[in-house]
Protein backbone atom coordinates (compact mmCIF):
# COMPACT_ATOMS: atom_id res chain seq x y z
CA UNK A 1 0.00 0.00 0.00
CA UNK A 2 2.88 2.50 1.01
CA UNK A 3 4.80 1.69 -2.34
CA UNK A 4 1.24 2.73 -4.15
CA UNK A 5 1.02 5.95 -2.52
CA UNK A 6 4.83 6.66 -3.14
CA UNK A 7 3.92 5.90 -6.89
CA UNK A 8 0.68 7.90 -6.98
CA UNK A 9 2.67 10.84 -5.58
CA UNK A 10 5.41 10.74 -7.97
CA UNK A 11 3.61 10.43 -11.26
CA UNK A 12 1.49 13.44 -9.27
CA UNK A 13 4.62 15.78 -9.25
CA UNK A 14 5.64 14.28 -12.98
CA UNK A 15 2.01 15.71 -13.91
CA UNK A 16 2.10 19.16 -12.37
CA UNK A 17 4.09 20.76 -14.67
CA UNK A 18 2.28 19.38 -17.59
CA UNK A 19 -0.41 20.54 -15.82
CA UNK A 20 0.28 24.05 -15.03
CA UNK A 21 1.65 25.00 -18.32
CA UNK A 22 -1.59 24.25 -19.83
CA UNK A 23 -3.33 25.92 -17.24
CA UNK A 24 -0.66 28.99 -18.83
CA UNK A 25 -1.62 28.39 -21.76
CA UNK A 26 -5.55 28.56 -21.79
CA UNK A 27 -5.01 31.82 -19.99
CA UNK A 28 -5.79 35.07 -22.28
CA UNK A 29 -2.11 36.57 -23.19
CA UNK A 30 -1.72 39.77 -22.68
CA UNK A 31 -1.88 42.26 -26.09
CA UNK A 32 1.92 43.30 -27.69
CA UNK A 33 2.31 45.27 -30.66
CA UNK A 34 3.24 42.38 -32.65
CA UNK A 35 -0.11 40.77 -32.15
CA UNK A 36 -2.52 43.78 -32.62
CA UNK A 37 -2.36 43.70 -35.94
CA UNK A 38 -2.85 41.40 -38.71
CA UNK A 39 -1.73 42.13 -42.53
CA UNK A 40 -5.01 41.50 -44.93
CA UNK A 41 -6.62 42.58 -48.33
CA UNK A 42 -7.60 46.01 -48.84
CA UNK A 43 -11.32 46.59 -47.93
CA UNK A 44 -13.87 48.39 -50.46
CA UNK A 45 -12.92 51.70 -50.01
CA UNK A 46 -15.53 54.67 -49.42
CA UNK A 47 -15.61 58.08 -47.77
CA UNK A 48 -18.57 59.84 -46.78
CA UNK A 49 -17.13 63.70 -45.97
CA UNK A 50 -15.49 66.44 -47.83
CA UNK A 51 -11.86 66.01 -49.25
CA UNK A 52 -10.99 69.20 -47.79
CA UNK A 53 -11.56 67.60 -44.08
CA UNK A 54 -9.00 64.79 -45.12
CA UNK A 55 -6.88 67.54 -46.50
CA UNK A 56 -6.72 69.63 -43.16
CA UNK A 57 -5.90 66.32 -41.16
CA UNK A 58 -3.02 64.78 -43.26
CA UNK A 59 -1.77 68.56 -43.20
CA UNK A 60 -1.45 67.86 -38.99
CA UNK A 61 0.00 64.72 -39.40
CA UNK A 62 2.59 66.18 -41.66
CA UNK A 63 3.35 68.92 -39.47
CA UNK A 64 3.44 66.01 -36.70
CA UNK A 65 5.79 64.31 -38.47
CA UNK A 66 8.50 66.97 -39.45
CA UNK A 67 8.15 67.95 -35.56
CA UNK A 68 11.08 67.12 -33.35
CA UNK A 69 8.55 65.06 -30.96
CA UNK A 70 7.89 62.86 -34.03
CA UNK A 71 9.50 59.30 -33.38
CA UNK A 72 12.56 57.74 -35.94
CA UNK A 73 9.90 55.01 -36.51
CA UNK A 74 6.62 53.40 -35.94
CA UNK A 75 5.69 49.98 -35.93
CA UNK A 76 2.91 48.38 -37.93
CA UNK A 77 2.96 44.52 -35.80
CA UNK A 78 6.27 43.26 -36.92
CA UNK A 79 6.61 46.00 -39.84
CA UNK A 80 9.23 48.94 -38.90
CA UNK A 81 8.26 52.50 -40.85
CA UNK A 82 10.90 54.82 -40.60
CA UNK A 83 9.95 58.76 -40.03
CA UNK A 84 10.98 59.91 -43.59
CA UNK A 85 9.12 57.13 -45.42
CA UNK A 86 5.86 57.67 -43.00
CA UNK A 87 6.07 61.75 -43.82
CA UNK A 88 7.08 60.93 -47.82
CA UNK A 89 3.84 58.43 -48.00
CA UNK A 90 1.53 61.03 -46.71
CA UNK A 91 2.60 64.21 -48.15
CA UNK A 92 2.39 61.81 -51.45
CA UNK A 93 -1.06 60.90 -50.28
CA UNK A 94 -2.00 64.67 -49.71
CA UNK A 95 -0.94 65.74 -53.25
CA UNK A 96 -3.00 62.99 -54.93
CA UNK A 97 -5.82 63.98 -53.05
CA UNK A 98 -5.53 67.72 -54.45
CA UNK A 99 -5.42 66.43 -58.32
CA UNK A 100 -7.75 63.72 -58.15
CA UNK A 101 -10.37 64.38 -55.19
CA UNK A 102 -11.55 61.91 -53.36
CA UNK A 103 -13.27 59.12 -55.50
CA UNK A 104 -12.37 55.59 -56.87
CA UNK A 105 -8.94 56.94 -58.55
CA UNK A 106 -7.71 58.10 -55.61
CA UNK A 107 -8.85 54.82 -53.21
CA UNK A 108 -7.06 52.95 -56.05
CA UNK A 109 -4.05 54.77 -55.36
CA UNK A 110 -4.57 53.66 -51.51
CA UNK A 111 -5.49 49.86 -52.34
CA UNK A 112 -1.86 50.27 -55.19
CA UNK A 113 0.76 51.91 -52.49
CA UNK A 114 -0.58 51.30 -48.90
CA UNK A 115 -0.28 48.21 -47.19
CA UNK A 116 -3.57 47.35 -45.18
CA UNK A 117 -3.75 46.13 -41.32
CA UNK A 118 -6.67 45.27 -39.37
CA UNK A 119 -6.87 45.09 -35.92
CA UNK A 120 -6.93 41.82 -34.19
CA UNK A 121 -10.04 42.15 -32.25
CA UNK A 122 -12.84 40.45 -33.39
CA UNK A 123 -14.54 43.74 -33.45
CA UNK A 124 -13.41 47.41 -32.33
CA UNK A 125 -15.69 49.39 -30.39
CA UNK A 126 -15.82 52.86 -31.70
CA UNK A 127 -16.83 55.81 -28.67
CA UNK A 128 -16.63 59.28 -29.21
CA UNK A 129 -15.04 62.54 -27.57
CA UNK A 130 -15.20 66.30 -28.02
CA UNK A 131 -13.45 69.76 -26.69
CA UNK A 132 -15.83 70.48 -24.15
CA UNK A 133 -17.82 73.71 -23.64
CA UNK A 134 -17.96 75.69 -19.31
CA UNK A 135 -18.08 78.61 -17.82
CA UNK A 136 -15.71 79.57 -15.57
CA UNK A 137 -13.63 82.96 -14.41
CA UNK A 138 -9.81 83.97 -13.62
CA UNK A 139 -10.78 84.31 -10.33
CA UNK A 140 -12.58 82.17 -7.37
CA UNK A 141 -15.94 83.97 -5.80
CA UNK A 142 -19.54 82.17 -5.25
CA UNK A 143 -20.73 81.63 -9.10
CA UNK A 144 -17.12 79.76 -9.64
CA UNK A 145 -15.70 77.76 -6.90
CA UNK A 146 -14.60 75.09 -8.51
CA UNK A 147 -11.00 75.25 -9.31
CA UNK A 148 -8.87 73.83 -12.66
CA UNK A 149 -5.55 72.85 -11.60
CA UNK A 150 -1.94 73.35 -13.88
CA UNK A 151 0.62 70.27 -13.18
CA UNK A 152 1.56 70.22 -9.43
CA UNK A 153 5.38 70.70 -8.89
CA UNK A 154 5.89 67.41 -6.92
CA UNK A 155 3.76 65.12 -9.41
CA UNK A 156 7.39 63.19 -10.79
CA UNK A 157 7.53 60.37 -13.38
CA UNK A 158 9.63 57.41 -13.32
CA UNK A 159 10.55 55.34 -16.14
CA UNK A 160 11.40 52.08 -14.62
CA UNK A 161 13.26 51.08 -17.21
CA UNK A 162 16.27 53.68 -15.64
CA UNK A 163 16.99 51.26 -13.15
CA UNK A 164 16.45 47.87 -14.42
CA UNK A 165 19.31 46.37 -16.81
CA UNK A 166 17.17 43.18 -18.19
CA UNK A 167 14.38 43.86 -20.11
CA UNK A 168 11.18 44.61 -18.20
CA UNK A 169 7.99 42.67 -19.21
CA UNK A 170 5.43 44.69 -21.84
CA UNK A 171 2.94 44.30 -18.97
CA UNK A 172 4.87 46.72 -16.78
CA UNK A 173 3.88 50.09 -16.43
CA UNK A 174 5.95 52.26 -19.10
CA UNK A 175 5.89 55.45 -16.83
CA UNK A 176 5.06 55.62 -13.10
CA UNK A 177 4.02 59.04 -11.60
CA UNK A 178 3.93 59.93 -8.18
CA UNK A 179 5.01 62.51 -5.43
CA UNK A 180 7.86 62.65 -2.82
CA UNK A 181 7.39 63.37 0.35
CA UNK A 182 9.75 65.34 2.73
CA UNK A 183 11.42 61.80 4.01
CA UNK A 184 12.31 61.03 0.41
CA UNK A 185 9.24 58.41 -0.25
CA UNK A 186 7.57 57.85 -3.22
CA UNK A 187 4.29 57.43 -2.97
CA UNK A 188 1.19 56.88 -5.28
CA UNK A 189 -0.26 60.56 -6.54
CA UNK A 190 -3.39 62.17 -4.71
CA UNK A 191 -6.65 60.64 -6.32
CA UNK A 192 -9.46 62.59 -7.55
CA UNK A 193 -11.44 61.99 -4.05
CA UNK A 194 -8.19 63.42 -2.36
CA UNK A 195 -8.02 65.84 -4.69
CA UNK A 196 -11.62 67.19 -4.50
CA UNK A 197 -11.39 67.03 -0.81
CA UNK A 198 -8.91 69.78 -1.04
CA UNK A 199 -5.00 68.23 -1.16
CA UNK A 200 -4.15 70.97 -4.07
CA UNK A 201 -6.09 73.83 -2.86
CA UNK A 202 -3.66 76.68 -1.62
CA UNK A 203 -1.01 76.19 -3.23
CA UNK A 204 -1.83 78.30 -5.82
CA UNK A 205 -1.97 75.41 -8.79
CA UNK A 206 -5.40 77.14 -10.22
CA UNK A 207 -5.72 78.00 -13.24
CA UNK A 208 -9.17 78.97 -13.66
CA UNK A 209 -12.61 78.15 -11.50
CA UNK A 210 -15.82 76.88 -13.45
CA UNK A 211 -19.38 77.22 -11.49
CA UNK A 212 -20.65 73.68 -12.51
CA UNK A 213 -18.45 70.23 -10.84
CA UNK A 214 -20.68 67.89 -13.42
CA UNK A 215 -19.08 69.22 -16.30
CA UNK A 216 -15.41 69.72 -14.89
CA UNK A 217 -15.34 66.55 -14.16
CA UNK A 218 -16.68 65.56 -18.20
CA UNK A 219 -14.03 68.25 -18.72
CA UNK A 220 -11.68 65.64 -17.68
CA UNK A 221 -13.00 62.86 -19.29
CA UNK A 222 -12.28 64.85 -22.47
CA UNK A 223 -9.10 66.06 -21.80
CA UNK A 224 -9.58 69.96 -23.47
CA UNK A 225 -11.80 72.48 -23.42
CA UNK A 226 -12.74 76.37 -24.07
CA UNK A 227 -14.15 78.29 -21.09
CA UNK A 228 -16.12 81.03 -21.58
CA UNK A 229 -15.13 83.49 -19.00
CA UNK A 230 -17.28 85.71 -16.70
CA UNK A 231 -16.77 89.41 -18.41
CA UNK A 232 -16.03 88.40 -21.53
CA UNK A 233 -13.14 86.31 -23.43
CA UNK A 234 -12.30 82.81 -23.37
CA UNK A 235 -9.89 80.32 -22.46
CA UNK A 236 -8.47 77.26 -24.13
CA UNK A 237 -7.32 74.47 -22.15
CA UNK A 238 -5.75 71.38 -23.02
CA UNK A 239 -4.34 68.36 -20.68
CA UNK A 240 -1.02 68.69 -19.55
CA UNK A 241 -0.48 65.72 -17.20
CA UNK A 242 -2.59 62.65 -15.10
CA UNK A 243 -1.59 62.26 -11.44
CA UNK A 244 -1.02 58.10 -12.61
CA UNK A 245 -3.89 56.47 -11.05
CA UNK A 246 -6.05 54.15 -13.34
CA UNK A 247 -8.95 55.44 -15.02
CA UNK A 248 -11.71 53.78 -14.45
CA UNK A 249 -15.48 55.04 -16.23
CA UNK A 250 -18.41 55.56 -13.69
CA UNK A 251 -20.60 53.92 -16.53
CA UNK A 252 -19.09 50.76 -14.99
CA UNK A 253 -20.62 52.15 -11.26
CA UNK A 254 -23.81 52.60 -12.54
CA UNK A 255 -24.05 49.43 -14.09
CA UNK A 256 -22.91 47.27 -11.17
CA UNK A 257 -25.15 49.30 -8.73
CA UNK A 258 -28.32 49.48 -11.02
CA UNK A 259 -28.67 52.86 -10.98
CA UNK A 260 -29.40 53.18 -15.33
CA UNK A 261 -29.66 50.09 -17.46
CA UNK A 262 -26.60 49.28 -19.78
CA UNK A 263 -28.35 50.56 -22.69
CA UNK A 264 -29.04 53.50 -21.23
CA UNK A 265 -26.20 54.80 -20.09
CA UNK A 266 -24.92 57.42 -22.30
CA UNK A 267 -23.07 60.48 -21.15
CA UNK A 268 -26.42 62.62 -21.34
CA UNK A 269 -27.37 60.22 -18.78
CA UNK A 270 -25.09 60.08 -16.61
CA UNK A 271 -24.77 64.05 -16.27
CA UNK A 272 -28.81 63.83 -16.46
CA UNK A 273 -28.33 61.46 -13.06
CA UNK A 274 -25.39 63.80 -11.29
CA UNK A 275 -27.07 67.09 -11.63
CA UNK A 276 -30.46 65.71 -10.03
CA UNK A 277 -28.58 63.21 -7.02
CA UNK A 278 -25.70 65.58 -5.91
CA UNK A 279 -25.74 64.03 -2.65
CA UNK A 280 -24.37 61.34 -4.70
CA UNK A 281 -21.83 63.14 -7.00
CA UNK A 282 -18.73 63.23 -4.55
CA UNK A 283 -18.86 59.12 -4.11
CA UNK A 284 -19.62 58.83 -7.99
CA UNK A 285 -16.48 61.14 -9.23
CA UNK A 286 -14.03 59.41 -6.61
CA UNK A 287 -15.01 55.61 -8.07
CA UNK A 288 -12.58 56.93 -10.61
CA UNK A 289 -9.58 57.86 -9.03
CA UNK A 290 -7.64 59.47 -12.44
CA UNK A 291 -7.05 63.21 -12.52
CA UNK A 292 -6.21 65.56 -15.39
CA UNK A 293 -4.00 68.57 -15.00
CA UNK A 294 -5.04 71.61 -17.69
CA UNK A 295 -2.50 73.89 -19.34
CA UNK A 296 -3.75 76.91 -21.35
CA UNK A 297 -2.69 76.59 -25.13
CA UNK A 298 -2.96 79.05 -27.75
CA UNK A 299 -4.86 77.10 -30.22
CA UNK A 300 -6.57 73.45 -30.40
CA UNK A 301 -8.09 71.04 -29.36
CA UNK A 302 -4.54 69.40 -29.49
CA UNK A 303 -4.02 65.42 -29.63
CA UNK A 304 -1.42 63.68 -28.11
CA UNK A 305 1.19 64.31 -31.26
CA UNK A 306 0.67 68.34 -30.41
CA UNK A 307 -1.26 68.67 -33.56
CA UNK A 308 -4.70 69.98 -33.89
CA UNK A 309 -7.48 67.24 -34.29
CA UNK A 310 -10.06 67.52 -37.24
CA UNK A 311 -13.25 66.86 -35.76
CA UNK A 312 -14.37 63.43 -37.74
CA UNK A 313 -11.09 62.87 -38.66
CA UNK A 314 -8.63 62.30 -35.82
CA UNK A 315 -8.56 58.87 -34.34
CA UNK A 316 -7.50 58.37 -30.47
CA UNK A 317 -5.89 54.94 -30.23
CA UNK A 318 -3.49 52.74 -27.58
CA UNK A 319 -0.33 53.94 -28.69
CA UNK A 320 1.26 50.91 -26.92
CA UNK A 321 -0.31 48.88 -29.46
CA UNK A 322 -1.07 51.19 -32.69
CA UNK A 323 1.22 53.98 -34.77
CA UNK A 324 0.15 57.15 -34.16
CA UNK A 325 0.36 60.33 -37.09
CA UNK A 326 -1.04 57.37 -39.72
CA UNK A 327 -3.44 56.95 -41.89
CA UNK A 328 -6.44 54.86 -40.29
CA UNK A 329 -9.74 53.55 -42.15
CA UNK A 330 -12.76 52.77 -40.64
CA UNK A 331 -16.37 51.33 -40.68
CA UNK A 332 -19.35 51.40 -38.23
CA UNK A 333 -22.18 53.51 -37.51
CA UNK A 334 -23.07 57.10 -36.45
CA UNK A 335 -26.07 58.29 -34.75
CA UNK A 336 -29.26 60.27 -36.33
CA UNK A 337 -30.96 62.71 -34.86
CA UNK A 338 -34.73 64.40 -34.47
CA UNK A 339 -34.97 68.31 -34.14
CA UNK A 340 -35.46 67.33 -30.70
CA UNK A 341 -31.85 65.93 -30.09
CA UNK A 342 -33.60 62.26 -29.81
CA UNK A 343 -31.46 59.81 -31.20
CA UNK A 344 -33.79 57.84 -34.09
CA UNK A 345 -31.13 55.45 -35.01
CA UNK A 346 -28.07 54.53 -36.62
CA UNK A 347 -26.12 55.24 -40.21
CA UNK A 348 -23.28 53.38 -41.31
CA UNK A 349 -20.77 55.27 -42.90
CA UNK A 350 -16.94 54.04 -43.29
CA UNK A 351 -14.13 57.10 -43.13
CA UNK A 352 -10.54 57.63 -43.80
CA UNK A 353 -8.69 59.68 -40.42
CA UNK A 354 -5.65 59.65 -38.80
CA UNK A 355 -4.41 58.50 -35.37
CA UNK A 356 -3.51 61.91 -33.56
CA UNK A 357 -4.63 61.32 -30.29
CA UNK A 358 -5.12 58.77 -27.11
CA UNK A 359 -6.96 58.27 -24.21
CA UNK A 360 -7.37 56.98 -20.54
CA UNK A 361 -10.11 54.75 -21.27
CA UNK A 362 -8.55 53.83 -25.08
CA UNK A 363 -6.81 50.42 -23.69
CA UNK A 364 -6.13 47.29 -26.44
CA UNK A 365 -6.88 46.40 -29.89
CA UNK A 366 -11.10 46.65 -29.17
CA UNK A 367 -11.35 50.31 -28.56
CA UNK A 368 -10.68 53.61 -30.25
CA UNK A 369 -12.28 57.40 -30.03
CA UNK A 370 -13.80 59.50 -32.88
CA UNK A 371 -13.11 63.38 -31.96
CA UNK A 372 -16.19 64.85 -32.66
CA UNK A 373 -15.54 68.46 -32.35
CA UNK A 374 -17.24 71.27 -30.43
CA UNK A 375 -20.83 72.34 -29.89
CA UNK A 376 -24.21 70.70 -28.66
CA UNK A 377 -24.10 68.15 -31.99
CA UNK A 378 -20.32 67.57 -31.32
CA UNK A 379 -21.47 67.10 -27.56
CA UNK A 380 -24.58 65.15 -28.42
CA UNK A 381 -22.78 62.74 -30.86
CA UNK A 382 -20.11 61.75 -28.82
CA UNK A 383 -22.48 60.80 -25.68
CA UNK A 384 -24.34 58.18 -27.21
CA UNK A 385 -21.32 56.73 -29.65
CA UNK A 386 -20.98 53.17 -28.88
CA UNK A 387 -20.88 51.28 -31.86
CA UNK A 388 -18.99 48.42 -33.23
CA UNK A 389 -16.42 48.05 -36.92
CA UNK A 390 -14.11 47.32 -38.59
CA UNK A 391 -10.35 49.35 -38.25
CA UNK A 392 -7.87 49.40 -40.35
CA UNK A 393 -4.55 51.26 -40.40
CA UNK A 394 -2.35 51.78 -43.97
CA UNK A 395 1.52 51.44 -43.95
CA UNK A 396 3.63 52.68 -46.84
CA UNK A 397 4.36 50.06 -49.32
CA UNK A 398 8.33 49.19 -49.16
CA UNK A 399 8.48 50.37 -52.45
CA UNK A 400 8.67 53.47 -51.55
CA UNK A 401 12.28 53.29 -49.56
Amino acid sequence: MKKKVEILFLLALMAAPLILLSLWRSQPQPWTRERALTEVSPPSLSDDRSSSSLAEVLNQAIQYWQSPSAPPSVFFGRERVSRERMRGALLEMRDRLTKEGLGEKFFRYLRERFRFYRSAAKQVLFTGYYEASLKGSLSQNPRFPYPLYRRPDDLVEVDPKDFSASPLPREFPRLIRGRVTPEGRLLPYYSRGEIDRGALAGKGLELAWVEDPVELFFLHIQGSGVISLDGGGEVRIHVAAQNGLPYKPIGRLFKERGLLKPEEISLQSLRAYLKAHPEERDAIFAYNPSYIFFETVAQGPLGATGVCLTPYRSLAIDPSLFPLGVPVYLETEEPLFDSQGKCLGWRRFSRLFISLDTGGAIKGPGRADIFTGFGERAEAIAGVMKQKGRLFFLAPSPARE
